[in-house]
Order: C-alpha cells, then sequence, then structure tokens
C-alpha cells in the first residue's frame, strides 16, 4: 500500500513538474506558415508566407532567436529579421520604435488578465496595444493539446481578429505558438499581409491548423476556386452582384453567415453540399466577413471585398 503510494506521488510530482516547465518558444529551425492575402493586381488569392528561426544570437544583451522571412512580401508585419526571447513563458522582441525590448505574449496568462505590447507605431500615433484575456481553452492540433488564450481586438491594430458571433471580434493566441493571425501585431483594421496561421513546425512539433499543405498556394477567380482540398470555398473576391459557395464536406445544418466590419450579423443562409450562390447587390462596397458553422460549431471564417462599380 505505502509502495503503491509513494509511485503515485512520484508520478503525481513528475507530470506536475512537467506540466510547470516553460514553453519553449521559437526554438531554432521553427517555422511558422501563414496565408498571405492579395487584392490587387490580380490573380486574387492566398499565397504562403513562411518565417523561421534562422539562428540563435546575442542581441542586445539577450539570447535571442533571430526570425527571418523565407516566402512572402517583404514588408511583412515583422521585420526582417526579428529579434525575440522567451523567459519564464513571457515572450518579448525587440522594437526598432523603442529601441528596446518589449513583451510580446504572456503564455501564463489567465481570463481577466492583460498586458500591453509597446514599441508600435500607427499614424494615430497609437504606439501601444492592450491585450485583454476574455478565456482560456484549449484544443487538440495533430495530436497535441495546446493551451488558447482567447483575446478581445483592439482599434488601429489588426493581428488576426476574427468574428466569432454577432458583435464579437476575437483573437486567439497559442501558447508555445503565437497568434493565429500573424506573429506581431499590425497597424491597420483587417489589412491585407500575412493573415491565419495554416501551420508551425520545429524539431518536437508539426502542427497543422488546415486541412491543406502547409505551402498552398489558393488562387480565386470570377469562375471558381482552384483548390478546394480545404472543403469550403468562397468566391469570388473581390465580388460585385452574387457570391458562390462551395461545400465539399459532409454537414447537416451548415449555415452561412455575413458580418460587416462592426460585427452585425447581416444575413444567414442555409447551405449544402455543392455551391450555393446568394446575391448580394444590397450591400454596398466595403470589407464584409463570414463564418460557416454547422449545429453552431465554427467551420471556417474569411473576409470578402464588395465591388459594385
Amino acid at each position: 500500500m505505502t509502495r503503491t503510494f509513494l509511485l503515485l506521488t512520484c508520478c503525481w510530482l513528475c507530470q506536475t513538474s512537467l506540466l510547470a516547465q516553460p514553453t519553449d518558444f521559437a526554438p531554432l529551425g521553427a517555422r511558422w506558415y501563414y496565408s498571405e492575402s492579395a487584392f490587387a493586381p490580380p490573380p486574387f488569392g492566398e499565397f504562403p508566407h513562411i518565417i523561421e528561426v534562422a539562428a540563435k544570437e546575442d542581441y542586445q544583451g539577450h539570447l535571442c532567436s533571430k526570425i527571418v522571412k523565407v516566402i512572402g512580401w517583404p514588408s511583412a508585419t515583422v521585420p526582417d529579421p526579428l529579434y525575440i526571447y522567451s523567459q519564464n513563458d513571457s515572450v518579448f522582441f525587440y522594437s526598432l520604435l523603442s529601441a528596446r525590448f518589449e513583451l510580446l505574449y504572456d503564455f501564463t496568462a489567465q481570463a481577466g488578465d492583460s498586458w500591453v505590447v509597446g514599441g508600435l507605431n500607427t499614424p494615430h500615433g497609437v504606439d501601444s496595444l492592450l491585450v485583454q484575456v476574455d478565456s482560456v481553452s484549449q484544443i487538440t492540433v495533430s495530436g497535441h493539446t495546446l493551451k488558447v488564450l482567447q483575446t478581445r481586438c483592439q482599434l488601429f491594430f489588426d493581428w488576426g481578429c476574427t468574428i466569432t458571433g454577432l458583435n464579437a471580434i476575437t483573437h486567439f493566441i497559442i501558447a508555445g505558438v503565437g497568434s493565429t493571425g500573424f506573429l506581431t501585431p499590425d497597424y491597420g483594421l483587417y489589412e491585407g499581409g500575412p493573415n491565419g496561421l495554416r501551420c508551425y513546425t520545429d524539431a518536437s512539433n508539426d502542427l497543422h491548423f488546415v486541412t491543406y499543405p502547409c505551402d498552398t498556394t489558393l488562387i480565386t477567380s470570377a469562375v471558381k476556386d482552384i483548390d478546394k482540398s480545404a472543403g469550403i470555398s468562397v468566391f469570388p473576391n473581390p465580388v460585385r452582384d452574387q457570391i458562390n459557395v462551395l461545400l465539399e464536406i459532409n454537414t447537416e445544418q451548415a449555415v452561412f453567415q455575413l458580418y460587416n466590419a462592426l460585427g452585425q450579423l447581416l444575413r444567414q443562409e442555409p447551405i449544402q453540399l455543392g455551391t450555393n450562390t446568394f446575391a448580394i447587390e444590397d450591400l454596398t462596397d466595403g470589407l464584409y466577413f463570414w463564418e460557416i458553422k454547422d449545429h453552431g460549431r465554427f467551420f471556417k471564417s474569411g473576409h470578402i471585398i464588395t465591388w459594385t462599380k
């Protein structure tokens, strides 16, 4: 009995010790695969944007991960290179604007906690972003259980915000991986550039957040979406008078929801297997957001630009 108790105690202590270990953020060779939207010039679509940890270097008194761009536009949301280091499950990045290291992520945060990301810049003179954690949950991706922080979006900055319901515009941060939008905050409200984390890989992890290959290029035209491996396609984009929703996965009560930039629900249409077409002549020119659910379970979201002139 005593031996069994001691064995169970040792196992519990071992597990607790493992859970308490700090997250190894951005190890050498780590790669982030994002989607990069292109609206002009044609073709329209999403292209892979890849950054990686190319080296470990001493920078400004800290042993840092040197992150460089592998594929994508040269002016992508982060400097090239970007120097970051982690300490006690907090991640710091070097800001060229403030000329110092600023807090980027706090993976220990719980619901109700907040932190400030400084060293940013916008034409409005706002140099910091308040990150407020609304809730904490877990997801299982590629066999790994990951902690997820659900935070609020803030005006003037885009960090990969997602509409999750009426007037609910949120942003997700995965412990040990980073933002599901892109690595650091970007000026602008739903601007182009890198958006949407596809995959994250390092020596110990191979995480796929999409069903298609990490480096897939998704091209849309006025006729069809060439790559349909994700199972859901919304096209064309930009759109003039009607929008098509192609559903290639088995669902029972799937719905297509369309929101304006304020998060207000404008349309909710049932969709079924195949191509579903909806008229949008009543919409003014601008940016809109969509999401697809089945029995209330989120499948996919994105945005469209209406252009009727």
